[in-house]
């Protein structure tokens, strides 16, 4: 494995350690802001998303933190996308705290518009990767997508993600990341491009 990135591991310091490198990173992503509820509590809102998607996926070891704590990423292994009725559950609970009860419904129908353009062949998914601001551009999300990338090349594995930042379609295609599906949340959402490496 690279020398500047680490596994994160269950602990109570790198799960706080990696929901606050996502605070930072996603302050302005165009998706999440558009997810979370945008009032006077947006940023804790925005704290309890990534806490609670640390929780269900972190257990999964699929997940890094660059050394220097500037970056971090979360990948969810194959076979581990579908989601029982526990998991749902909490997610209809998060969607309710961060968005607003009023837009359950609407969250549930963007959760399974995504579900429905997953591959059909077994995956990793990148499920969020950021770096801090100050630390952009220096290598890092690079080095956070490196094992798991190997590793799809290696077994043969599909990679994908989604993406709603046009900044960072440059990153992930230089990684071989190609865009097969783009999607308009809603007439004001943001636009999201899904992403797919292949073996």
């Amino acid at each position: 494995m690279n020398q500047s990135i680490r596994k994160i591991t269950d602990t109570c310091s790198d799960r706080t350690t990696a929901r606050d490198i996502f605070c930072s990173a996603f302050d302005r992503d165009p998706l999440l802001n558009w997810i979370v509820k945008q009032d006077l509590n947006r940023r804790l809102r925005l704290r309890g998303l990534f806490e609670k998607c640390i929780e269900l996926f972190i257990p999964g070891e699929e997940a890094y933190l660059a050394h220097d704590n500037t970056g971090a990423a979360v990948w969810v292994p194959p076979g581990r996308h579908d989601f029982n009725f526990r998991k749902t559950l909490q997610l209809i609970k998060l969607f309710g705290s961060i968005s607003g009860a009023g837009r359950i419904i609407e969250m549930m129908k963007f959760f399974n518009y995504l579900q429905g353009r997953y591959p059909r062949e077994p995956f990793f998914h990148l499920f969020f990767l950021g770096v801090k601001p100050e630390a952009r551009g220096a290598g890092v999300a690079s080095s956070l997508l490196q094992p798991v990338l190997e590793r799809c090349s290696r077994n043969k594995l599909c990679a994908y993600l989604e993406n709603s930042n046009e900044n960072n379609l440059r990153l992930y295609r230089k990684h071989g990341f190609e865009v097969f599906h783009e999607w308009r949340v809603s007439d004001n959402g943001p636009q999201i491009w899904f992403m797919k490496r292949e073996p």
